[in-house]
């Protein structure tokens, strides 16, 4: 929400430090222009955002049911279990919140459906004769045909997909090396080279529009600034934040023992194995939290779909077993939800009460509080924030400097420094504001209050 505020306020990529406050961040642009583009036109980032996150949904589900489809799921089946797409706990909780997960998940499952070797009768005869070789017009037209109608918007989706975030790359890569070794290799070419080619130009567009701001920002925060030496590391976050959604894909697993000779080139196949790959080593950012399972849990969805379709797992207990892991996901997500909503509330009367004249600079973790509680936005993003203090020495002074002088009139922290149990001292160090800043903290500040989960620090003098 920070980032289409700022846009909506006339700055793209506001500079990693500046009058505005701290900047910095990962995120591509494509779901916060939109995002900002819809505030212009109702006047509110809340329900603006809500908005977006609903047709980013409607996108996901529509999309699913094409990729069934061209699964040769018939219609009546395809559309009663594009529901499953949603049976994660990471996609429902992205579908009740303002994020950018949902736009480029709904972007990168639209490019796969559209490389799909299509099971209908009529589109597998002609593909199949196009690539044995036919040299009849017939054979080069509906090749053509296919290159226009599916590869290139495939292309440009995928291409959408990264600039709304980085890691959608691993469904282009999936596509085209299923294309390239089921034979399907000026598919492949041209897939690999018009998507570069939108990557190039998007990229180009977002440092020109931006002044070189956004090469800053991406340039100190996009990798995450360390790694985390622990393949389990994924695991362990998805037992302790979505168990559903890491059942889901321990079910869709099972189901690569089901697996035979070429059927191992099959897109989805290829797709699950890569995303799920690619998820465990974004893991090992020490930054990375559960909304990185969405990819991951939407495809392991349509691959457990494949297996049940194939017919080596019976339609009806398989159907019946996703099923039942939506209720649980849902289940989770409604005990979890609540307790969250109401927590996030307490803090957003805090915000909006520490500074009810607007006046005072205030140094807010979590930006949405701000928006939500009608501040400002001094610091756009805590974890990126560590980041550009270890890459920029000018920045690491300013805040340290601020700190030690009282700048700040009130600073809303998620953990209480004090409390040894929440581990603040090695959370801040790893994780948000970064190394130095606690120390500093209890130097010269000195906790004011609590609001549910939410703590607020003020200067000592």
């Amino acid at each position: 929400m920070a980032l289409a505020k700022d846009l909506a306020e006339g700055v793209f990529y506001r500079p990693v430090a500046g009058e505005r406050g701290y900047g910095g961040t990962r995120f591509m642009p494509l779901h916060f222009v939109l995002h900002a583009g819809l505030i212009k036109l109702t006047g509110s980032i809340v329900f603006s955002g809500y908005l977006l996150t609903v047709f980013c949904g409607g996108l996901l589900l529509w999309g699913a049911f094409v990729f069934l489809r061209k699964l040769g799921f018939g219609h009546t089946l395809a559309l009663i279990c594009t529901v499953l797409v949603f049976a994660g706990g990471a996609v429902q909780y992205a579908l009740t919140t303002i994020r950018g997960d949902l736009l480029p998940a709904a972007l990168n499952l639209w490019g796969l459906a559209l490389c799909l070797q299509d099971r209908s009768g009529a589109s597998r005869d002609r593909s199949t004769s196009g690539n044995q070789g036919n040299n009849g017009n017939r054979g080069q037209s509906a090749r053509r045909k296919l290159i226009v109608t599916n590869i290139l918007p495939a292309a440009l989706l995928f291409g959408l997909a990264f600039l709304a975030k980085f890691t959608t790359l691993i469904g282009f890569g999936a596509a085209c090396i299923s294309l390239f070794f089921t034979g399907r290799k000026k598919e492949a070419y041209t897939l690999f080279s018009l998507t570069i080619a939108v990557f190039i130009l998007g990229i180009a567009a977002i440092y020109f529009a931006s002044s070189g701001t956004a090469w800053d920002a991406f340039s100190s925060c996009a990798t995450g600034g360390s790694v985390i030496f622990n393949p389990l590391r994924m695991f362990f976050r998805g037992i302790t934040q979505d168990p559903v959604g890491l059942m889901i894909v321990g079910l869709a697993a099972a189901g690569l023992f089901c697996l035979k000779g070429r059927e191992w080139l099959e897109l989805p196949v290829i797709a699950f194995v890569l995303t799920a790959v690619g998820a465990a080593l974004l893991f090992l950012s020490p930054g990375t939290d559960y909304n990185h399972l969405i990819d991951l849990e939407i495809i392991s969805v349509l691959f457990a779909l494949l297996i049940i379709g194939s017919r080596r797992v019976s339609v009806r207990y398989g159907v019946s077993l996703l099923f039942i892991v939506v209720i649980m996901a849902s289940a989770h997500v409604i005990m979890v939800r609540p307790r969250r909503d109401q927590a996030r509330e307490q803090a957003v009367a805090a915000v909006s009460g520490i500074n009810r004249s607007g006046d005072k600079v205030l140094l807010i973790e979590d930006a949405s509080l701000a928006i939500l509680g009608g501040q400002n936005v001094y610091l756009l993003d805590a974890f990126a924030l560590r980041l550009v203090r270890k890459k920029r020495a000018d920045v690491e002074r300013d805040f340290m400097d601020k700190l030690e002088t009282g700048y700040f009139a009130a600073i809303l922290l998620s953990h209480d420094i004090d409390n040894p149990e929440h581990n603040a001292d090695e959370f801040y160090r790893t994780n948000h504001m970064g190394a130095g800043f606690v120390d500093k903290l209890r130097a010269t500040y000195r906790r004011s209050r609590q609001y549910a989960e939410s703590y607020i620090y003020v200067p000592k003098r």
